[in-house]
């Protein structure tokens, strides 16, 4: 049931910081704050459990905003990236595995899923991370899931063109992203990256498949491993794409689930 790990996440993963800026996460980790704040009231210690963590960059803007003590479990497929993980938010001790067949047998007041979820591209593997969220969550904690795309309103192809340097080296990043078949549960985005370092340039190519369902298949999804929940719009990242998050509880066990 395990998604691909593909080169960016893994043989390439030291190109992560340089991609996804750690500037980049701040604000809409300030919006996910003000949503527990919410939902949970101020806590002096808050424990997380993020699924799927990537590079761990929202979870340092999410420990850092709260004001807090922050600690929990970050979880992934990749060693390499939770090798950055480890470094980047030293309180947060790291699982390696899939948040879909993910058993720590505990449950937090907080689950957390940010960059992974366009990656479960089949109903079974959302239907899997739904249960995995229901499983470790506490009976008053609440879940956050961003969704990166939506079938009811994909509107690419998106289109961006960007630039990072450090130091001695320079990306070039081309990103592409399309819905190849709009009958099916798939996208694809397709990055190419020109490098430059130390006196030369090369150049690659990744095509990552992600998943693209509807509000109402997800919220059937959702429902079924006892869980209710709620849209939550976020500021847009551009001007093009929405950003949605949902928030999840358990369901009431004295009501059906609306």
């Amino acid at each position: 049931m395990s998604s691909p790990l593909y080169p960016l996440y893994d043989r390439h993963a030291d190109l992560w910081p340089l991609v996804a800026p750690l500037e980049s996460y701040r604000d809409e980790m300030r919006e996910w704050v003000g949503i527990v704040l919410e939902e949970l009231g101020y806590r002096e210690f808050l424990e997380v459990l993020d699924l799927g963590t990537g590079g761990g960059h929202h979870l340092h803007w999410l420990s850092r905003l709260w004001g807090g003590r922050v600690s929990g479990v970050a979880t992934d497929l990749s060693c390499a990236m939770l090798e950055r993980v480890s470094s980047l938010v030293p309180e947060f001790e790291c699982c390696p595995g899939d948040m879909t067949q993910l058993e720590l047998k505990r449950r937090f007041p907080l689950v957390t899923v940010h960059d992974s979820f366009c990656y479960l591209r089949e109903s079974q593997q959302v239907a899997a991370l739904f249960s995995t969220v229901a499983s470790h969550l506490e009976p008053d904690g609440i879940a956050l899931v961003k969704v990166d795309a939506l079938a009811d309103e994909f509107a690419g192809p998106y289109r961006y063109l960007t630039t990072f340097e450090e130091s001695e080296r320079e990306i070039t990043l081309t990103h592409y992203e399309w819905d190849p078949d709009p009958n099916d549960n798939e996208l694809e985005t397709v990055y190419l990256f020109l490098e430059r370092r130390e006196g030369r340039v090369t150049t690659r190519e990744e095509r990552h498949l992600m998943g693209l369902f509807s509000r109402e298949e997800l919220k059937s999804l959702w429902r079924g491993a006892g869980l209710v929940g709620r849209w939550v719009e976020l500021e847009r990242w551009d001007e093009e794409r929405p950003n949605p998050t949902i928030v999840l509880r358990h369901a009431p066990t004295s009501s059906a689930n609306p």
